[in-house]
C-alpha cells in the first residue's frame, strides 16, 4: 500500500486514521501500512510518513502520538497492523 497523505513534516495525519479505521472495521485480518521511510530525503512518493532521527519533527512526541493514533485506528476491529518500514533507495531521486 501507499497512502501519500502525510503532512508537510512527514508525519501521520487524521487521514491515515480515517482510512485505516475504515479498513479495520471492514473486516480485514491484517493491514500492512504504506511505506514509512527511514530517510526523509529518499521518499518512495510525496506524502510518505518518515521516521528519520536526523529530523526531530519526524520523531517528536507529537509525531509518535500520531503514529499511536494511526495504530489504534488500524487495529480498531481486532485485526493486526504491520508497519512497512522502508528506504526508497534507487526508487528515489535522492538529494
Amino acid at each position: 500500500m501507499t497512502e501519500g497523505v502525510a503532512d508537510v513534516q512527514l508525519r501521520a495525519t487524521p487521514r491515515h486514521e480515517t482510512l485505516y479505521r475504515r479498513w479495520s472495521e471492514g473486516g480485514a485480518g491484517l493491514l500492512l501500512t504504506g511505506n514509512v521511510q527511514v530517510d526523509r530525503h529518499d521518499l518512495e512518493r510525496p506524502g510518505n510518513v518518515a521516521l528519520d532521527v536526523t529530523e526531530p519533527e519526524t520523531v517528536s512526541a507529537e509525531a509518535r502520538e500520531r503514529l499511536c493514533r494511526w495504530a489504534r485506528a488500524g487495529t480498531a476491529a481486532g485485526n493486526q497492523l504491520w508497519m512497512q518500514i522502508s528506504h526508497a533507495g534507487r526508487q528515489s531521486r535522492g538529494t
